[in-house]
């Protein structure tokens, strides 16, 4: 049952998140709980625990790598609006 709860948890992180870095990172954590999970309630025991600390640790360091070598995303905005833009917001013609 736990091994279902977190097949749909991974899922539903998947189909959630946006993409790239925050898309590894939902899946990562949702496994490192997982992991936790069989690790208190199972006979998986001490090796379920160790198994979440190391993923979250590895999804952790990952994202660190991502965030450190990434360049910012600039977004490009031009001092003034276009002129007719006035006109599509107020439901042009």
């Amino acid at each position: 049952m736990i091994l279902l709860g977190g097949a749909l948890g991974v899922a539903a992180a998947w189909q959630a998140a946006p993409g790239g870095s925050a898309r590894i990172a939902a899946v990562g954590l949702t496994v490192a709980a997982l992991l936790a999970l069989l690790g208190c309630g199972t006979g998986l025991g001490r090796g379920g625990l160790t198994g979440a600390a190391c993923t979250a640790l590895a999804v952790g360091a990952w994202e660190l790598g991502l965030a450190l070598t990434t360049p910012p995303v600039r977004e490009l905005r031009s001092a003034s609006a276009p002129y007719w833009s006035s006109d599509i917001c107020r439901g042009w013609p």
